[in-house]
């Protein structure tokens, strides 16, 4: 019987093992993979995940984890429908007790080890594998995932304790994250140094950054020119300032301020800011403003000289699938036609705005 050590697919002509993995399910090229890292380099996509594979690396979870999304295509649209996950968890070195239960491997020089899934109920629990630090685990298990496969790296959450994650991404791909989520750290919390890198896109590109962690009252000024994204989403922002707000617009194009402290006069200030000319990029943006129900009609009197009827069809959907459209109506028009439009409010204390611009 030929041992392991010599085992002899990897000899088979490249067609015979496109076939032979693509019986292979996820878990079982995965320890392949760790074992014989060189056949990354065949690019042998499996047709089990086909075009719409991604990566998503979560580095909240108790440890790191790189989680596959497998996308089944509608056979009548060609749009993804429902999705399968596959798990990776890193963690650091095992102790002496797991070692017996493990298997060793040795992946270009860095060495681990890793433990076969086990039942849990219905589902199968995460593959585990064991490095020296974690954030070894994860920059080796990335590489190695997307050139087996032919990807990139999709999602990411992170904190404060593993921003060092977006420089493996920005080290790895040209292309920018989908989408970026920074959560609470409990043991330490971001500071400006961390926001910059983070709103200029200097440390790792993402079209969309979801803000989950809270900042200190004092720390958010922006006196540096933010990234051109897609999308900003800063979900408890009691410090966000007009001015903030307004450098953000010059270059976003969707933001949403949930928890703030702006007033009405505020949001009159920056509707007048973009009637003026400025905000240039902005085309989106939601804020959730307190007692903002009660003081509507306040708020609508005093933007009320830029009242304009409105025969445009206007047709826009967010980057969070919001769909929008409205034929005609009233709005808030500038001089060069281009104009404000609110829709009807879905819940009581949020504003949204749209911009258009001709």
């Amino acid at each position: 019987m030929t041992s392991f050590s010599k085992f002899p697919l990897l000899q088979l002509p490249r067609v015979a093992l496109a076939n032979v993995f693509r019986n292979f399910d996820f878990c079982a090229m995965l320890m392949f993979l760790i074992n014989y890292p060189k056949i990354r380099h065949l690019k042998l996509t499996s047709p089990k995940f086909g075009k719409y594979l991604t990566i998503l690396v979560d580095n909240h979870a108790t440890s790191p984890r790189i989680r596959i999304l497998q996308f089944k295509t509608d056979t009548e649209s060609g749009s993804p429908e429902s999705i399968s996950t596959r798990l990776v968890e890193v963690h650091g070195p095992l102790t002496n007790t797991e070692h017996k239960d493990s298997g060793i491997f040795n992946v270009e020089g860095f060495k681990g080890n890793c433990l076969a899934n086990q039942p849990m109920g219905d589902n199968i629990s995460p593959f585990r594998t064991y490095w020296e630090t974690e954030m070894i685990g994860v920059k080796v298990l990335y590489v190695l995932l997307c050139d087996m496969y032919r990807i990139r790296g999709r999602v990411m959450t992170i904190q404060k304790g593993t921003m060092w994650a977006l420089d493996s991404i920005k080290s790895r791909q040209v292309t920018p994250l989908r989408q970026l989520e920074v959560v609470e750290d409990k043991k330490e919390s971001l500071d400006q140094e961390d926001l910059k890198q983070i709103l200029t896109n200097s440390r790792c590109q993402a079209d969309y950054v979801t803000f989950k962690a809270k900042l200190p009252f004092d720390l958010v000024t922006v006196d540096y020119t933010p990234a051109n994204f897609k999308g900003l989403d800063f979900h408890d922002a009691p410090w966000m300032t007009v001015d903030t707000l307004l450098a953000l617009g010059e270059t976003c194009q969707e933001i949403t301020i949930q928890n703030s402290k702006l007033k009405l006069i505020d949001l009159k200030a920056i509707m007048e800011h973009w009637l003026s000319g400025k905000m240039k990029s902005i085309k989106y943006l939601q804020i959730t403003v307190r007692k903002f129900w009660r003081n509507r009609q306040k708020f609508a009197n005093s933007v009320a000289k830029y009242k304009a009827d409105l025969t445009e069809e206007s047709h826009y959907e967010s980057f969070k699938e919001e769909v929008f459209h409205f034929n005609g109506g009233v709005g808030f028009k500038r001089e060069d036609g281009g104009y404000i439009l609110l829709p009807l409010f879905r819940e009581k204390d949020i504003l949204t705005m749209l911009f258009f611009t001709k």
